[in-house]
Parts: C-alpha cells; structure tokens; sequence
C-alpha cells in the first residue's frame, strides 16, 4: 500500500524496513514506553479523576483509550505516509532526527485547502497539550501542594484561584525560557523520558490501587518515591543523555546502562516496588476507605 501510495518502487520502503528493524530491542522498548507513558499523563489522568463516582470515572477511562489508540494509529500513519511520499532518505538528510518529517510531507501535497487544514490541525493540538499540562501543574501547585499541604485548607476558594491563575503565568513563563534554551536537544529522548516516568509511578499505582486489595499507603509511597529516583538516576546514566552522536550531550561520555530507553527496566520495577512496600505493611485501612470512595462514590454523610 505505502508502495502504490509513493508511486514509486522499493527504494524509500526498504530503506524504511532498514530503519524500523535495526535495533530491534530499542525499538521495541521504545514502543512499550511510548504506549504505556501517554495513557497516564497527570493531565489525562486530571481529568478521569475530577468525578467523584466511581462509575463516571470508569466510563471516562473507557472513552479515553480508544480515543487515544486512535490518537497513536493515526501518529503511525502520519510516520509511515511520510516514508512512502517523501522518501525516508529525504528525511534522513534533511534531519536526521526526522523532525521535519510531517513539514516535508505536509509540503509534498499539492492541495492548498488541506495543507491549511493540518496546519491549523497541529497548531490546535500543540495549543490544547501545553493547556492541558499548564493546567495539570498549576493545580497540583496551588491546590494540592500549596492549599492542602502549606496551608492545611485553610484557604479562600478566590485566592487559591488567583494564585493557580500566576502559576499558570510563571510556567508559561519557564516553558518558553526552557524551549528557546534548549531547542537543539533530542526531543525523542525528553519525551520518552517523561512516557517512561508517568508508566513507572502513575499506572503502577493506579492498577494497584483499582485491581489489588492488598495495595497499601507504603506500597504507594514506595512506587512514586523509588520509581521517580529510578528513573532520573537510569536516565542519567542512559545513552539518551551521553555516549553518542544523537544524546542530549554528545561531547560527554559518563554513561553506564546500556539502554537508550529506561522503561524496559524502571517499569518492572515501579510494580515490584508497590508490591514490596505493600508487603512491608502500613496505611491499609486508609487506602482502602480511599479506594472505597472511588468504586462507590462518596458516603452519604459527604452529600
């Protein structure tokens, strides 16, 4: 089909097949980070865990993934159209990142009014992302950490609006700062590093706290705690950050795990280490009054 598409013969393709089996285990660890991460990014989650029934909230877990898996169908697409129309040559010496893949294959098309309809397409989801995340942090600032854990509740519901509101400005702010700074840096490796930070502290604690009885307030502690350290300290170390060409600092060699993608291992091990702190006891019966509230809603006494 990709064949037929590019109008041309095996050339682009194979060197395609070249590029998608080459290193087969990085890419397949890649795959698993980049399907597990995206699922449980806080401001997906944010929004699954803004009702207060358990049953809404499942309903809106179960419209949110084939959303999503739509979402990476339609990324593997794109990924593939490029290689077939433009040629992954082309792409190649272009950027060897492949960056400006979906701007060359945008280009190759020759219908104005849907050149315009998928730039206006990229620069409303670009819009929409950074809105949902800005608004993810500026919460978890101003209300869980500022209003609850500073403050203890003891807040005006007006000021911690105003305050959410200068949250908002100042990342706003520090994420321009950081993207002029660091334009030139490996975009694949930042965005698998964040994939693979979500699947290791957020979906190990949400499948344990929704499937196992036994999963305990330490179990949580220790999935979020030991995966965070896990993670920053294995990616560090990785050749995403040093020891090649294409590492976001390739003058630098300090690297000692031989994996470009974390997530093969720090995955693993945010389960192991839920389980384990669960093992070793504590706050059960807090946890499961919370996971009550989730499966059933609210008690009487909150309405």
């Amino acid at each position: 089909m990709i064949r037929h598409l590019a109008g041309k013969p095996g050339p682009p393709i194979q060197s395609f097949r070249v590029l998608g089996t080459r290193n087969g285990g990085a890419h397949q660890c890649r795959s698993v980070t980049l399907a597990l991460g995206p699922i449980v990014l806080p401001h997906i989650v944010m929004r699954i865990a803004s009702y207060t029934h358990g049953v809404a909230a499942r309903r809106a877990a179960t419209l949110a993934l084939p959303i999503m898996a739509l979402i990476f169908t339609g990324i593997v697409i794109v990924g593939l159209s490029a290689a077939a129309l433009v040629g992954s040559h082309s792409i190649t010496v272009s950027d060897p990142q492949g960056y400006s893949s979906m701007v060359m294959l945008v280009d190759s098309m020759t219908s104005k009014p849907l050149v315009t309809l998928i730039a206006c397409a990229v620069f409303i989801t670009a819009l929409s992302t950074l809105s949902g995340l800005l608004l993810s942090a500026a919460a978890s600032v101003a209300h869980d950490l500022y209003a609850h854990v500073v403050l203890r509740g003891r807040i005006a519901e007006n000021r911690e609006v105003a305050l959410t509101r200068w949250v908002i400005v100042i990342f706003g702010a520090i994420n321009v700062f950081l993207a002029v700074a660091f334009h030139h840096w490996n975009v694949v490796a930042l965005v698998s590093f964040a994939a693979a930070l979500t699947a290791s502290t957020v979906l190990p604690a949400l499948v344990y706290g929704l499937f196992w009885k036994g999963f305990t307030n330490r179990g949580l502690l220790w999935t979020l705690y030991g995966s965070l350290t896990s993670c920053v300290i294995l990616e560090v170390s990785s050749l995403a950050v040093s020891g090649r060409p294409q590492s976001l600092l390739p003058q630098q060699d300090f690297h000692w795990f031989p994996l470009e993608h974390i997530g093969l291992v720090t995955i693993p091990a945010g389960f192991l280490l839920g389980w384990l702190g669960s093992q070793a006891g504590g706050g059960r019966a807090r946890l499961r009054e919370s996971r009550r509230r989730r499966t059933a809603g609210p008690s009487p006494q909150a309405w």
